[in-house]
């Protein structure tokens, strides 16, 4: 269809299958390595000194290549280690160190964060040497943290949001009117979800939309040749309530 962005992560245990679904591509001719661009994430049980780095020799080897393109700290927690215990912070040090060092072995070419909170890059940005490329976190209308998006744009970190779709709820008319989105759709035959990542693209933002249908894989991909107008894009700015679907990084300390 056209995709050439891999996005996967330790914890989703299918390193291994998308190793050999690429090896499989490329040994055909179907793609090459140069146009992949792979993401995966450092699990919170493969946090700080001595783990990390070997986890990315790890992730490295099931992905069946030679570099990977970004590796993201998964999570600002530890597992184990509560929430509000000082542990995480020092264990994300440690991590992003092991990382830098990866990044300077030839193993990774660019590393970043996800669901990190404005506090906790502004925690990371006071002690790396090598800035993060990228934050992934949840962002849809309702939910635009503007500590983080602002933080972000000063700091050149690119932004890239999951559950675009708010994990699919954004998509029923009944529980989320947002007529705005509606509009826009409705004037020019498109989905809500086309108009959402055509949103988050007008936004700046990058998109990892997750389906396993593949027409919805094709009518997530074709939502790139939809240009809004800025009175939607203001509209829909305006949506945002606070509202998260997914699990709440502000309680790790």
């Amino acid at each position: 269809m056209g995709y050439r962005l891999i996005d996967t992560a330790q914890v989703y245990r299918n390193e291994d299958m998308v190793g050999a679904a690429v090896a499989d591509l490329i040994a055909d001719g179907t793609v090459r390595r140069q146009d992949l661009f792979i993401t995966t994430k450092i699990a919170p049980n493969k946090q700080g000194a001595g783990k990390a780095y070997d986890s990315v020799l790890a992730s490295r080897a099931a992905l069946q290549v030679n570099v990977i393109d970004l590796v993201l700290v998964h999570w600002p927690g530890a597992a184990k280690i509560k929430p509000d215990s000082p542990e995480n912070a020092r264990l994300r040090r440690e991590t992003w160190l092991e990382l830098e060092r990866a990044v300077l072995d030839g193993l990774v070419r660019y590393i970043g964060v996800s669901n990190y909170t404005a506090a906790h890059v502004r925690e990371l940005l006071s002690y790396c040497t090598i800035r993060p490329a990228a934050l992934q976190m949840e962002l849809h209308p309702a939910y635009q943290p503007a500590d983080v998006l602002d933080m972000c744009k000063t700091a050149g970190i690119f932004v890239q949001a999951y559950s675009s779709l708010g994990e699919g709820h954004l998509l029923d008319e009944k529980a989320w009117p947002m007529p705005v989105v509606q509009e826009a759709a409705s004037k020019r035959g498109a989905t809500r979800a086309q108009v959402l990542l055509a949103w988050a693209r007008h936004r700046g933002w990058g998109t990892v939309p997750k389906s396993t249908r593949d027409e919805r894989l094709a009518e997530n991909l074709a939502s790139g040749r939809i240009d809004l107008t800025e009175e939607e894009v203001v509209g829909i700015n305006a949506l945002a309530c606070d509202f998260k679907f997914c699990w709440n990084p502000n309680v790790v300390r």
